[in-house]
């Protein structure tokens, strides 16, 4: 079963309305790999200002750099949940949506949303999916099965490939997969299913090579690994890469859940 992030950029600034002076800088904290070099280079030419990132691989580490002090900037982009704790902290500022004429062309099912009622701290980015990347020679060479959860969690399938795959480095992502593998909803109350999920981590561990949220299409493309649980912004680079001359030659498709 797919699982969904929703991606959200919240501004402490006005900084949209691009009317900054030469010598202004904007401070983005962000994902890896989120914004191009020649996205950021035409945003900089048209508002005529600088822009400084900072990069974060996952939720948890964003708050807690935040929570230890780390401060000064004008957007971050965390998802949905995050944004939620953030706004409880008192850590953002109200969105000035004059300075935003834009807005109405979002589409309405993204606004107004359960951790932001309203959209007065934040305004939707992106969406995108966590799914399963592999190399399709391996797994055909393996017949393993590359259209269901079992493949990351399941030993019969591990055993072929240990030492190979690598799942996300966040627990809210990899505990989700986990849930739907086995049946459950990702807002289960009943801690035994929970417990349930957390066993099947456990058990499918020592098969894995590492955690990771920022190698794996790195990994994938040289052959390193040949299983990813990764996000589809990422895994959909895949193309890039392999016009790029590395030694790309996988397919990547969503993991369904099959029992």
């Amino acid at each position: 079963m797919k699982i969904l992030r929703v991606l959200w950029v919240f501004c402490g600034l006005s900084v949209f309305s691009c009317i900054a002076q030469a010598t202004d800088t904007l401070y983005l904290y962000n994902w890896n790999n989120y914004i191009s070099p020649a996205t950021v280079a035409r945003f900089e030419a048209h508002c005529q200002c600088r822009v400084k990132q900072d990069y974060y691989s996952d939720n948890e580490e964003m708050l807690a750099k935040l929570e230890a002090g780390a401060a000064g900037y004008d957007i971050i982009v965390p998802t949905g949940n995050a944004v939620e704790s953030l706004i409880k902290r008192g850590a953002l500022r109200p969105i000035d949506k004059s300075r935003l004429p834009h807005l109405h062309n979002i589409k309405p099912d993204y606004l107004d949303t359960w951790f932001d009622p309203g959209n007065r701290y934040s305004v939707p980015y992106a969406y995108t999916v966590t799914l399963i990347g592999y190399n399709v020679e391996k797994m055909r060479e393996l017949a393993l099965p590359t259209d269901t959860w079992a493949l990351i969690f399941e030993p019969e399938y591990l055993e072929k490939i240990r030492g190979r795959v690598t799942v996300l480095n966040s627990q809210r992502e990899l505990m989700a997969a986990a849930m739907k593998y086995l049946g459950f909803g990702v807002h289960e109350k009943d801690p035994a299913k929970w417990e349930q999920a957390k066993r099947l981590i456990l058990r499918a561990k020592p098969y894995w090579a590492t955690f990771s949220n920022s190698t794996y299409i790195k990994d994938l493309a040289i052959g390193n690994i040949w299983v990813a649980h990764g996000y589809s912004n990422d895994m959909f680079r895949a193309p890039r890469m392999r016009a790029a001359g590395r030694p790309f030659q996988h397919r990547l498709h969503h993991a369904e859940r099959r029992r």
